[in-house]
């Protein structure tokens, strides 16, 4: 009974400090993993201007956003495409007739239930566009 109470003892002292200790920077933003308990935060992102794009001739649409998930459970099964591809796919489909994004800003949201149950969803926003060129 000891072995196991101090195993429970440890584990859950190892699970506290690394809890902690992943508090930082993170690609040059701060944020934070996760909790074990909970959590629910929004990790600021980066902006892209797309300059490769800009050589071409294009009109401005409107600015628009778009989300991709990813949803993992008991940390055993994870489903979901939260790629920068897939959440600009979102985006684009709410602007008829745009080609593609520029001053595309990037952020991440997650929610976690005591690691059971977590989402992060990667949202996209930026300036949707139409090539006049084609």
């Amino acid at each position: 009974m000891k072995k196991y109470l101090f195993g429970v003892a440890a584990s859950a002292i190892a699970v506290l400090l690394v809890g902690c200790s992943t508090l930082g920077v993170h690609e040059g933003f701060a944020a934070t993993m996760p909790s074990v308990i909970f959590s629910r935060g929004t990790q600021g992102g980066a902006t892209e201007p797309n300059l490769e794009v800009l050589k071409r001739p294009y009109k401005h649409l409107s600015r628009v956003s778009g989300e991709a998930s990813q949803v993992n459970v008991l940390v055993l099964v994870t489903a979901g495409d939260a790629s920068i591809e897939s959440a600009q796919k979102d985006a684009l489909l709410k602007v008829q007739g745009a080609d593609t994004l520029i001053n595309r800003n990037f952020d991440i949201r997650h929610f976690s239930l005591f690691s059971i149950f977590t989402i992060a969803t990667l949202r996209v926003t930026g300036d949707a566009i139409k090539f006049t060129d084609h």
